[in-house]
């Protein structure tokens, strides 16, 4: 690797932005369509189309600690907005308008808005992407197969009759099948024509937004080591072709990639990221973003991995990764499941119009911007270069100013705790854990900043439970000691609501990275005939002249 790969690939990069694209879609005005609006889709003001189109997510981050902007431009499956010729190019409405109008398409615009910013600028390819998959009429935006995929439908993991069937992981049926020469080489194509034909720093390969690669996946279990292989060859013809392209423009195309955020998840689809790392094919490491949680789990482990081969690890926060502890304070009292709740404001893709996008409700919860600082600051401790963000443009545009750098975090409120329980791998996680009384329940969260040495002016522990019964017995350690003067917050609730119970703390039972609950329900009410169920720790601290959401 020459010294001025080396150098690009360890530029200052506090927060890197992925931005999915859709504010090339075009938002309407009015009552009706204000959830289009509110979720920053392009809106036409009547000033030039060029300066909507970057006014809608991009010029809000100039000046902030947005120093990378990741431009994804796929409108589904491998259809993109930019001009392609290899692949599907979505020739009409704003993609088509900003080329007749200006000669240049979304991306190139996209890249040169970043550069005149002193911004670095990536492309971002969803490597398997299968929005392709939704019924006609099912979403806002639904979109046929593009050309690659009509020609070849032996190369397509599905059908369209089997989306009504499928479970969550493997409804979407337009999946193409990468175990297919002929796939990779259209894939690898894709990226080869952006590097030679669009000045972009880098290229991003997420390989997390949307899997399986193979069929074996589909079914749950793991692929072999044939796959393995094939995928490394895709990813070492990437790397070659990105070295070619430097040479001939006199600077270097990074190559980053996006996947689990341990070895053995991203093994588990077909991706042998420590060959990957070993050979230097890489440049960047995005880890995670998806069903792991950056409150309970560390990513010290991959973090030290992506230092050991000499690469910079920026670990992925997607937007809503608070949305079960907003649920609690915002949706609990009227619904007993986040996803009851979610239905309600969300209304299914037809049904939203005439209500607020459910990204403004998430928002409005008092704990949000202290949770993102947790978020973030769990990252840092675990040795993080910077924070990738995913759908972010959801999120309050406090957090650009805020979560790349921990120092400007300091001092301020930050809440830590569990959001989600752990599955048996990353893809899974658990949203309620059962306490019964065969023996304890253990749970870990993780705290980055050390509160003693902070100063914190209250430490305030909650569990939220459901079915609690006041002749619950629980006994509750945290670190190894017992949490004594537990209490109910605010007014005792009917048997069937939620609960939390709360303590204040002192710093020194605070642990500065892992923090372990261990609960034994010693005995339950024995009017209650339900179980007794807890879905959520936190771990509230807070600053003099600070409110949660300040």
């Amino acid at each position: 690797m020459n010294e001025q790969r080396r150098a690009a690939r360890w530029r200052k990069r506090r927060i890197i932005y992925n931005n999915d694209g859709n504010d090339v879609r075009e938002a309407w005005t009015g009552v009706e369509n204000r959830h289009d609006v509110e979720e920053k889709l392009f809106r036409r003001t009547g000033a030039e189309l060029i300066e909507d189109f970057l006014n809608a997510r991009s010029a809000p981050l100039v000046g902030t600690q947005v120093d990378s902007i990741w431009y994804c431009s796929c409108m589904a499956g491998v259809m993109f907005s930019h001009q392609t010729k290899l692949g599907g190019f979505y020739g009409k409405g704003v993609p088509q308008e900003l080329v007749e109008k200006y000669g240049r398409d979304n991306l190139r615009i996209q890249t040169d808005f970043c550069h005149e910013n002193d911004i670095e600028v990536f492309w971002s390819l969803r490597m398997n992407d299968a929005a392709d998959s939704f019924p006609k009429g099912s979403r806002r935006w639904t979109y046929p197969l593009d050309h690659f995929k009509r020609k070849h439908p032996e190369y397509v993991m599905g059908e369209a009759g089997e989306w009504i069937e499928r479970t969550v992981h493997n409804k979407y049926w337009s999946y193409l099948d990468f175990s297919y020469q002929q796939v990779r080489e259209h894939i690898f194509s894709l990226i080869q024509e952006v590097a030679q034909n669009y000045d972009v720093d880098g290229i991003e390969m997420d390989f997390f937004k949307n899997f399986p690669y193979f069929r074996e996946t589909l079914d749950w279990l793991p692929v072999e080591q044939q796959h393995l292989d094939m995928m490394t060859d895709l990813v070492r013809r990437v790397r070659k072709m990105a070295d070619e392209a430097g040479r001939q423009r006199g600077r270097p195309v990074l190559i980053a990639a996006r996947a689990p955020f341990n070895l053995s998840d991203a093994r588990f689809v077909g991706l042998d990221l420590e060959k990957w790392l070993q050979e230097d094919f890489i440049d960047i490491l995005i880890p995670g973003g998806r069903y792991e949680s950056e409150m309970t789990e560390s990513f010290k482990e991959i973090v030290e991995l992506g230092h050991k081969y000499d690469v910079p690890v920026y670990p992925c926060i997607d937007w809503n990764f608070w949305d079960h502890w907003a649920f609690l304070d915002l949706g609990a009292e009227k619904h007993r499941t986040y996803e009851s709740w979610l239905s309600n404001l969300y209304g299914g893709q037809p049904e939203r119009r005439n209500k607020p996008s459910y990204a403004v409700t998430f928002n409005s919860w008092g704990g949000t911007m202290a949770a993102w600082r947790a978020a973030a600051t769990n990252l840092f401790y675990a040795g993080a270069d910077g924070i990738h963000t995913f759908n972010a443009f959801f999120a309050k545009e406090d957090i650009w100013r805020e979560i790349g750098d921990p120092a400007n975090m300091a001092g301020k409120d930050k809440i830590f705790g569990v959001d989600r329980f752990c599955g048996d791998s990353s893809f899974k996680n658990v949203r309620e854990l059962e306490l019964k009384q065969e023996g304890p329940v253990g749970v870990q969260f993780q705290v980055g900043e050390d509160v003693e040495s902070g100063n914190a002016a209250e430490l305030r522990f909650r569990l939220h439970f459901w079915e609690f019964a006041s002749n619950d017995d629980i006994d509750v350690k945290l670190n190894n000691e017992p949490l004594d003067d537990l209490k109910s917050a605010g007014s005792p609730q009917t048997h069937s609501a939620g609960q939390w119970l709360e303590c204040l703390l002192r710093p020194s039972q605070v642990n500065r990275g892992e923090n372990r609950v261990e609960l034994v329900a010693r005995k339950r009410d024995e009017a209650m005939q339900t179980p007794l169920v807890m879905d959520a720790v936190q771990l509230h601290v807070h600053y003099e002249g600070q409110t949660a959401d300040s």
